[in-house]
C-alpha cells in the first residue's frame, strides 16, 4: 500500500516572515534620506514656478494694459512695495504715466515655500516691462537664483531683454540638457 507525504500547511513560518519585515525595514531605511532630499527639491522646484509665473503675468498684464508694469521681488506685497533682493514675496503694479498719477497694484503673492529653507536671491529686485512685454528696467537681463539649503538642486529664473522668461538648472549647459542654463 502506498501513502501519501503530507502535504505542507499553507502560511508562512516565523522565520520567513521575520526576513521578509527585515528586507522591508532595510529597503525603507534607504529611501528615507532620498524621500526627504525630493521633498527639498520639490519646495526649490515650486519657489521657481511660483516666481516664473508671476513674472509671466506682469508681462501679460503690460501686454494688455499697454502700459509699463513693474514686477518686484519685495518681503509685503502692496502698492509700492519695497524692493528686496532676497524677498519672501513679489508685487506688480502699473507704472504711472505722469508724475503726479500714482501706480496701480495689480497683484501680489508670496513664493509659496520661501520660507522653508528656500531662498531667492536676484541681481535686481525690480523688473519693468513695457506694453509689448519687453524689459524697459533694468537695462540688462535679471537672474532670480532660487537655492535651497538643506536641497542639492537649485533653480535659476532668467528674464532678457526680449522678455523671455526662462526656469532653468544651473548644475547643466544648456549644451547638454534642454533644462540647462
Amino acid at each position: 500500500m502506498l501513502t501519501r507525504p503530507s502535504a505542507a500547511a499553507p502560511g508562512m513560518s516565523l522565520v520567513e516572515l521575520m526576513v521578509v519585515v527585515t528586507i522591508a525595514t532595510i529597503l525603507m531605511l534607504l529611501a528615507v534620506p532620498s524621500f526627504g532630499r525630493w521633498a527639498q527639491n520639490s519646495r526649490t522646484r515650486s519657489v521657481a514656478e511660483v516666481l516664473q509665473n508671476g513674472l509671466r503675468m506682469a508681462q501679460a498684464e503690460s501686454a494688455r494694459r499697454s502700459r509699463q508694469v513693474m514686477f518686484t521681488l519685495t518681503d509685503a506685497p502692496q502698492l509700492n512695495a519695497v524692493p528686496s533682493v532676497t524677498g519672501k514675496s513679489w508685487s506688480m503694479q502699473t507704472v504711472p504715466l505722469l508724475g503726479a498719477e500714482a501706480g496701480e497694484f495689480i497683484q501680489g503673492a508670496a513664493l509659496g515655500n520661501a520660507s522653508a529653507n528656500v531662498v531667492v536671491t536676484a541681481a535686481n529686485a525690480v523688473v519693468i516691462f513695457n506694453s509689448l512685454g519687453r524689459l524697459t528696467g533694468p537695462v540688462s537681463a535679471n537672474t532670480y537664483e532660487i537655492t535651497n539649503n538643506a536641497g542639492d538642486r537649485p533653480l535659476r529664473v532668467t528674464v532678457n531683454l526680449s522678455g523671455q522668461i526662462r526656469m532653468c538648472d544651473p548644475a547643466q549647459t544648456l549644451a547638454t540638457s534642454a533644462t540647462g542654463c
